[in-house]
């Protein structure tokens, strides 16, 4: 993480910077700083193809079930799952999904 980070000579990580220092694709189809303006433009349906409750969710649920899982032959694994958890950080994990009525 220092390395990625340069050493303290940057503020801060950027998630897509990390992406590509793991060598993944980074962001695709826009970025945060987008979404203000998407919004201002009418584009909702490119912010809700962006930011998407229902992909959040299942990404995050699959990932759960991936540390509870391998929690019997990884216990470090399932001591993360449980501090994220007790985590005083942490708030909502799982985002409303928007019904179509």
């Amino acid at each position: 993480m220092d390395a990625l980070a340069d050493h303290g000579a940057s503020k801060a990580l950027k998630l897509e910077e990390g992406a590509v220092g793991l060598g993944l694709p980074g962001k695709i189809g826009g970025h945060g700083s987008e979404v203000r303006n998407m919004v201002a433009a009418g584009n909702l349906a490119g912010v809700r193809a962006y930011i998407d409750a229902a992909g959040h969710n299942a990404t995050l649920q699959s990932l759960i079930d991936y540390l509870s899982a391998e929690r019997a032959t990884r216990p470090h694994v399932g001591e993360f799952l449980d501090q994220w958890r007790r985590s005083r950080r942490l708030a909502v994990i799982f985002f409303p999904v928007p019904t179509t009525e």
